[in-house]
């Protein structure tokens, strides 16, 4: 039973409680308004998520779109150093494999001098030593050092000719015209230059340590434009000979002419090689150089400026096998195998004996299983980019069945344009229209001078000496 006191106490907390309540509801109330603000805030930040999650999205698409735009154009001038994925895991070491057959360098078939050494005293003791039967062999390749330069002043008569009625006078063996420096000079330079692709600081400096010659760098590029004189009627005849040619490749690279962007042409054949520096990367380059009625089989890449000729083109192999490899997916990768196969039949058949209409047979053949390819539903976007490069191409891929000696791949006009690539990095450029038409004439006889198999130094002085006629020399001291 509740006493009066504990009554009392009840009836007090009870106007407490009822004097508490209306700030509690008044409470509540301030604290639901700012759950509804809050609840308001919230969805305004979702929805504020939800479009920078979209703006991100097509921010990345943009700069992956970007990024590759980047890498294509600067793939036009300099290769990519970007590794591809299956190359990056790969865990094949440099060098010689396990099992790799080692070689020695042999020794020299011809022994120009023998020297026989023995000692007098122990090297360690100073006691006089006797000699013995015992030998052995120890054999040195070494080089013979080098002479100054020789100068030597010809006397030159002048005469006259009766029967033609001209002045004449000989020009000395060994001799250019109007170059006050000899044969051999003249050969190293374009050997250092272009062959060595030395800077002409560097060729200074050699002629000066080796053969206390002094050359300015102006006095070695004035040779050079000399050079180039001389080589410009054989520099016409490997253009017309490319011209003329059962079959040719095709390349090009960028290059830099007085800080702005050009392109280096190559065209070629096995024996031949024309270099050509021009503003455009366009289609008219090779309507002018293999002119508009072209002969033979082009082989080149998938560059678009190729495509127009009217000729027939075999499209490089190396380039779509490259493109299919660095796929990622099942179906990409699934494809490039079966590429690999096909070429790998494609390049038996061309090495066997040509038969017209056994190539033809073949032709035909492979033409329906390209089609097959390019009729085939892909889902994957790295595949259906491969898909797309094989519609570009189509039977251009297989031009070679119906040619004899056609290859599949344009092998050999990428290794002979990476000399001017590796030009390109040591010199920057060129400096002037004289510069780069110098350069195109030098390296085109050069390179034709190796790809013919000659002697660089016989081939060049071949073609410096043009002046043959008949003299007496008379060593006056």
């Amino acid at each position: 039973m509740t006493t009066k006191e504990e009554l009392y106490k009840l009836r007090a907390e009870m106007r407490s409680l009822r004097q508490r309540l209306p700030q509690l509801e008044k409470a509540w109330q301030i604290q639901k308004e700012n759950n509804k603000k809050k609840d308001e805030l919230i969805l305004i930040l979702r929805k504020e998520i939800k479009k920078l999650k979209k703006d991100n999205k097509d921010l990345n698409d943009k700069l992956d779109s970007t990024i590759s735009h980047k890498n294509k154009l600067a793939g036009m001038i300099f290769k990519s150093n970007i590794k591809t994925s299956k190359r990056s895991k790969s865990k094949k070491k440099r060098g010689g494999q396990k099992g790799h057959k080692g070689k020695a360098r042999k020794k020299p078939t011809v022994i120009n001098q023998e020297v026989s050494c023995f000692l007098t005293n122990c090297p360690y003791c100073n006691k006089e030593v006797e000699r013995s039967n015992r030998t052995y062999e120890r054999i040195i390749e070494d080089i013979p050092k080098l002479q100054p330069v020789i100068a030597t002043k010809y006397i030159i008569e002048k005469q006259y000719c009766t029967n033609c009625q001209k002045h004449i006078s000989a020009s000395p063996k060994n001799t250019v015209s109007y170059s006050p420096f000899g044969i051999n000079t003249i050969i190293m330079i374009l050997t250092l230059k272009y062959n060595y692709r030395i800077p002409l600081a560097k060729i200074q400096e050699y002629f000066l340590r080796n053969y206390q010659l002094t050359l300015a760098q102006g006095t070695i590029q004035n040779i050079l434009h000399k050079t180039k004189k001389h080589f410009g009627k054989e520099y016409l005849k490997i253009l017309k000979k490319i011209r003329t040619a059962k079959y040719k490749h095709a390349d090009e690279t960028g290059w830099r002419k007085d800080g702005l962007n050009y392109w280096c042409w190559l065209f070629m054949t096995p024996t031949e090689a024309f270099y050509t520096i021009e503003e455009t990367r366009g289609l008219g380059v090779p309507d002018t150089i293999l002119t508009k009625d072209p002969q033979g089989v082009l082989v080149r890449d998938d560059y678009g400026a190729y495509k127009h000729l009217a000729m027939s083109q075999q499209s490089c192999w190396v380039h779509l096998l490259r493109t299919s490899r660095d796929m990622e997916s099942k179906e990409a990768k699934k494809l490039h195998q079966e590429l690999k196969r096909i070429f790998k039949q494609l390049n038996k058949i061309i090495k066997s004996d040509f038969n017209e209409e056994s190539r033809q047979s073949k032709y035909e053949q492979y033409s329906k299983r390209i089609q097959k390819i390019i009729n085939r539903k892909y889902l994957k976007k790295d595949t259906l980019k491969v898909q797309t490069r094989i519609r570009n191409q189509n039977t251009n891929l297989i031009t070679a069945l119906l040619y004899s000696d056609v290859p599949l791949t344009n092998n050999p006009a990428e290794q002979q344009i990476r000399p001017l690539t590796v030009q390109r990095k040591i010199s920057g450029g060129s400096r002037s229209d004289n510069g780069a038409e110098t350069l195109t004439v030098n390296m085109s006889i050069i390179q034709t001078l190796k790809l013919r198999g000659k002697e660089l130094s016989s081939g060049l002085q071949e073609l410096l000496m043009t002046r043959k006629h008949k003299f007496s020399v008379e060593k006056l001291t």
